[in-house]
Order: C-alpha cells, then structure tokens, then sequence
C-alpha cells in the first residue's frame, strides 16, 4: 500500500478513515489534520493502519491553476 493514493472518507485528525481501490482503511495522517475529500499518500504502514500525507495541490505550491 506504500505509495498509494487515496481519499479522505472521515476527516483525519489525526486519525480516521480513507479509500483506496475501493477498500476503506484506517489511517493516520503523519503532521496535520486533513479533511473529508482530501487526496492523500500513503508513506507507511503500521499493522492494518496506513500512515498518510496530504497531496499538495498545485495552489499549495504556488504554481497557478
């Protein structure tokens, strides 16, 4: 699952729920709450809960839309 990407289903704060291919998973986010609809990555496992990171979107990066 590390270097997946999935979705925000319940807000992580830190901990919560997200969607990959379909399955739900618990997991963690490693240094910030995200919220519902977020896209994030999986950067680490730890037994059935994955730890995630928020995708920067192209406006965190200061590139224009």
């Amino acid at each position: 699952m590390i270097g997946s990407q999935g979705i925000v289903i319940r807000s992580l704060s830190p901990e919560g729920l997200i969607k990959i291919r379909n399955e739900l998973w618990e997991a963690s986010s490693s240094d910030e709450n995200i919220k519902r609809g977020e896209v994030v990555h999986v950067v680490g496992q730890h037994r059935l809960k994955l730890i995630v990171k928020k995708v920067a979107s192209r406006a965190d990066q200061g590139h224009s839309v």
